[in-house]
């Protein structure tokens, strides 16, 4: 089993009007920035299993809300889909540690804010 995980990482920002965006803090824009980051360690070591291959994530929907279209948006969404080979169905994800039963990539540890789902 590659041991599936879809994660959604939420990031807060503050609304403004888009003709003062300078007053605003674009949630959109720090969502770019950590799917760049995902996109970078998916391309790094997420652990390697000799049957099932190498572990691999996708950003693979970004949602934002603002209270118009005119306005910088203070809410966004990343859902990111994720396998790591050799995790145990079922087991919530947790640092790669000796003691823990998942033995999930290093990577983990560094995102351990958002709503985690596991999927069997």
């Amino acid at each position: 089993h590659r041991g599936r995980m879809e994660i959604e990482v939420y990031f807060r920002g503050r609304s403004a009007h888009g003709a003062m965006p300078h007053l605003g803090d674009n949630a959109v824009y720090k969502a770019a920035r950590a799917a760049l980051e995902f996109d970078r360690l998916n391309r790094e070591d997420l652990g390697q299993d000799k049957f099932l291959g190498k572990g691999t994530m996708v950003v693979s929907q970004i949602v934002s809300e603002a209270p118009s279209l005119c306005a910088v948006p203070d809410r966004c969404k990343i859902h990111i889909d994720a396998d790591s080979p050799g995790a145990k169905p079922g087991t919530p994800p947790s640092p790669k540690s000796d003691k823990s039963p998942a033995r999930m990539p290093r990577w983990w540890s560094r995102f351990t804010t958002g709503k985690v789902i596991v999927a069997s």
